[in-house]
């Protein structure tokens, strides 16, 4: 997983320059440094050679080598800047430091600023410097991060009016291991199952019908990030986003939208009008996603990370082919005969998952099924049954989260002193994302399952008639 530290970025700041212009002209050869990997625009491209660009800045992800932890003769690990579980290192931070920096160290809380009669995520202390842009990265991401801050200071609340002997340290971590709880139920029963199929899950033990604990932690398994999932298979969802945001007041009339390219690292468009948050974040449970396949929004091809002004902007899958060789990653060939696909000996092979009409795109580009990126050939894989990604990409994906699970022990299922008491656990699994988004927003109605659109199966329903996460259940009498 890239890197997000400051220590990372302010690497970057004067990497850059060293071979690709701020008006992006190359200026050297693009492995003029070390830390150089730009991105050269082909002469041919329609969108970006006529007003003269030539390269996109791109800089190498920080490696072990650079901390002086990698051996000379060894190959180099990128450094991941956030932990590896689902442990809501997002709004916690990664470490005690940043954990410290992000807590009020009184009543359990987070900081958060008061502004429009809501609390907001508070504002950097460096307005000119962005430590860490994917909270700002656009709208959405946005609202997702407010709402996990708005979620831990509320049950926070709430457990210090039930506990009002416990201190702040208590509260805050009794707080976060409740929210952490909901998350994971959210992420592997809610949401996973829509993207790599419930039948799926069910086969490789990522998800029970049990009503007790399961207790499936594995101390041999190894939780970290595979690069190959970072890099390039969990990439891959790229293709579901939207380019045109749209809003939704509470009768779900479209009240217009916004362009996710013109909000690149500007989410002040949440604070636009009193009811624009809100507005937005109907419209994340309401807007239908694009479609699983090779084909992407032009918003992300061509106006990633556009400044007032600008013609165009970035190719946001182009840089992420650049990270993927940036991190060395396995071809789709080594890939794809990994996960028990046989391997390509010419392009005509590759007929049993990939399309003709695209295979013949990969003959264009592609000297040999060998060269395929891994991020490409995967993209162009039919999908599975019941599932939104390919065979390669759902192996990689599924392996994953399993690791993700059964190396977590503070997973929410297993039981233990580290772990719920029984009847807490069946409170967290009535955790949904719908009831977050009631509980800390303005919107009164919502399907039970905002991952899925409104219809006959899964119609509005009201605010107070979805499951609540009894909290006085953790009364310590």
């Amino acid at each position: 997983m890239l890197n997000s530290s400051c220590q990372n970025l302010f690497i970057a700041d004067f990497r850059l320059d060293q071979c690709c212009s701020t008006s992006r002209k190359l200026l050297g050869p693009i492995t003029g440094s070390k830390y150089c990997f730009s991105i050269v625009v082909p002469k041919d491209d329609l969108d970006f050679i006529p007003i003269g660009f030539e390269c996109f800045p791109f800089s190498r992800t920080t490696t072990d080598h650079e901390y002086g932890c990698g051996r000379e003769n060894e190959s180099v690990q990128q450094i991941n800047g956030h932990t590896s579980f689902l442990d809501l290192s997002i709004i916690y931070g990664a470490n005690a430091d940043e954990g410290a920096f992000l807590r009020v160290l009184k009543n359990g809380l987070l900081k958060s600023e008061h502004r429009l009669g809501q609390k907001w995520l508070p504002r950097s202390t460096n307005i000119t410097r962005d430590c860490d842009g994917r909270v700002n990265q656009n709208p959405q991401l946005a609202i997702l991060q407010t709402i996990l801050l708005r979620e831990h200071n509320r049950i926070a609340d709430r457990l210090g009016a039930i506990n009002p002997h416990w201190d702040d340290e208590r509260t805050f971590q009794e707080a976060r291991k409740i929210i952490i709880g909901q998350h994971q139920k959210i992420v592997y029963y809610d949401l996973l199952p829509l993207l790599i199929g419930e039948d799926n899950m069910k086969k490789h033990k990522l998800i029970y019908t049990s009503k007790g604990y399961v207790n499936d932690y594995d101390p041999t398994i190894d939780p970290s990030i595979i690069n190959e999932h970072a890099a390039a298979a969990f990439r891959y969802f790229h293709t579901l986003i939207n380019g045109q945001l749209n809003m939704f007041n509470e009768k779900r009339l479209n009240e217009g939208g916004i362009r996710i390219s013109d909000y690149i690292v500007r989410p002040l468009i949440l604070e636009n009008r009193r009811t624009s948050f809100d507005d937005l974040t109907r419209g994340l449970a309401t807007q239908s996603m694009l479609a699983a396949d090779e084909y992407i929004s032009r918003e992300m091809t061509n106006k990633f990370g556009t400044q007032p002004g600008d013609l165009v902007g970035l190719d946001l899958i182009a840089i992420c082919i650049q990270r993927s060789r940036d991190h060395g990653l396995a071809t789709y060939n080594d890939l794809r005969q990994y996960c028990g696909l046989p391997r390509a000996n010419c392009f005509e092979d590759l007929l049993d998952v990939i399309r003709k009409e695209n295979i013949q795109k990969l003959e264009e580009l592609y000297k040999s099924p060998d060269d395929i990126d891994l991020l490409v050939g995967g993209s162009l894989e039919k999908l599975v049954p019941g599932a939104r990604v390919g065979k390669t990409f759902l192996c990689i994906i599924t392996e994953q989260f399993i690791r993700t699970r059964k190396g977590d022990r503070f997973f929410f299922e297993n039981s233990g002193d580290i772990g719920f008491t029984l009847s807490q656990l069946r409170e967290i699994r009535k955790a949904s994302i719908s009831r977050w988004l009631c509980d800390n927003t303005n919107i009164k109605r919502i399907q039970p399952n905002s991952f899925v659109q409104i219809s006959t199966e899964n119609e509005l329903v009201d605010c107070n008639d979805l499951p609540l996460v009894n909290l006085k259940l953790w009364k310590e009498w």
